[in-house]
């Protein structure tokens, strides 16, 4: 099964609000993070320091898993909505 998608592939609209977007598990020990969505969105990773580490389109009722490097604390942007995501 793919995880997430391509935005040059999708044919459908891109949501910008997706303030009901789930995150988890957050924490995580092991750094994968799975993102629920209710439509296709961006999603933006960064560190701390505001650097973009991966970037994707989560589309609803798909494994949109997102593997983060190491420790730490990290931002997801998921249309215009971020959310803090920590790896222990």
């Amino acid at each position: 099964m793919p995880v997430g998608g391509d935005c040059h592939r999708c044919n459908s609209t891109i949501a910008d609000n997706a303030e009901d977007a789930l995150l988890y598990p957050n924490p995580t020990a092991d750094g994968t993070v799975y993102v629920a969505v209710a439509e296709r969105s961006n999603v933006v990773v960064t560190d701390i320091a505001g650097r973009v580490l991966k970037q994707m389109v989560a589309i609803p009722e798909m494994e949109n898993r997102i593997q983060l490097p190491t420790q730490g604390i990290y931002l997801v942007k998921v249309g215009n909505t971020v959310k803090k995501v920590v790896v222990k």
